[in-house]
């Protein structure tokens, strides 16, 4: 499980930062089972946070999310 996670979450991040010169994101995916963020950076590395230390993060539904996934792709053409 925690491969096929982080393998997604370096895709997501890859795909949005096709150009590299956008600015830093790190990509979370909420684990509510163990109410925590998984989350990967720009080199990869995939951290664990806790919901309630998760300050000034985003959270979008997976049909939001999949509207800036084709946004970006169409940018990346």
């Amino acid at each position: 499980m925690q491969r096929k996670l982080s393998l997604l979450l370096f895709a997501s991040f890859s795909l949005v930062s096709c150009r590299g010169d956008g600015p830093a994101v790190t990509v979370c995916l909420i684990d509510s089972v163990n109410n925590s963020l998984q989350c990967s950076d720009a080199d990869g590395n995939v951290t664990e946070l806790p919901v309630a230390d998760a300050g000034n993060y985003v959270c979008l539904s997976p049909d939001d999310f999949e509207v800036l996934l084709n946004y970006a792709k169409k940018r990346c053409e």
